[in-house]
């Protein structure tokens, strides 16, 4: 109940402009280990190939903090753009709704935080004997992180993250190189790992 009380005095506190929130702009960097499987069913029958790379990934994050719910704690809502560079995934990553709970304190300037929300992303398909070429496709996924941001002064936090992602993407009817050859279909498995670092400036 206190809880409850709690946020509805913040929502209003909000909405008559008398308590304003906190704005971070984030730029993390780091490794990320990716391990793919596909899955391609042709006439042929199915045939599976599973690959793992290891790439640096920079992504660029925005992050609104709202006003603290009880002591010390922290409720955040964020938007993330990257990139996804490994075969046979490539392309651009986005996170439209990233949602994060931090717990803040105030004489360490410490706050660690566990986060996650969905994610979507663009993949090719990989080309083989039976389709002609690759395609791309979309696809939602969904990640889960969990952090530490170190505030350095009133502006400037220096932030580690681990983060975990993982993705299906389905492929169907991908075009075969000759006829009467059938089309073939391809699933792609995604599980990533991340290990993150970077500079957080608050506004």
């Amino acid at each position: 109940m206190k809880r409850l009380t709690a946020c509805l005095v913040i929502a209003l506190a909000l909405w008559t402009g008398e308590v304003k929130g906190e704005w971070t702009v984030e730029l993390l960097s780091g490794p990320t280990f990716t391990k793919t499987k596909a899955i391609t069913n042709s006439p042929n029958g199915e045939t599976k190939q599973s690959d793992s790379d290891i790439e640096n990934v920079t992504n660029l994050r925005l992050k609104y903090w709202f006003p603290q719910i009880e002591e010390n704690l922290q409720f955040a809502v964020g938007l993330e753009i990257g990139r996804t560079g490994t075969r046979p995934l490539t392309g651009p990553s986005i996170t439209p709704i990233q949602i994060t709970l931090g717990y803040l304190s105030s004489k360490r300037g410490i706050r660690p935080y566990l986060s996650m929300g969905p994610t979507i992303l663009r993949a090719r398909s990989v080309a083989n004997e039976f389709t002609a070429k690759s395609e791309r496709e979309h696809a939602i996924g969904l990640n889960f992180g969990a952090g530490i941001e170190v505030l350095l002064s009133k502006r400037i936090s220096f932030i580690t993250e681990y983060r975990y992602l993982q993705a299906s993407f389905d492929f169907g009817g991908l075009p075969p190189i000759a006829l009467p050859i059938s089309a073939a279909s391809q699933d792609i498995r995604m599980r990533s790992h991340s290990a993150v670092f970077g500079i957080g400036y608050r506004f």
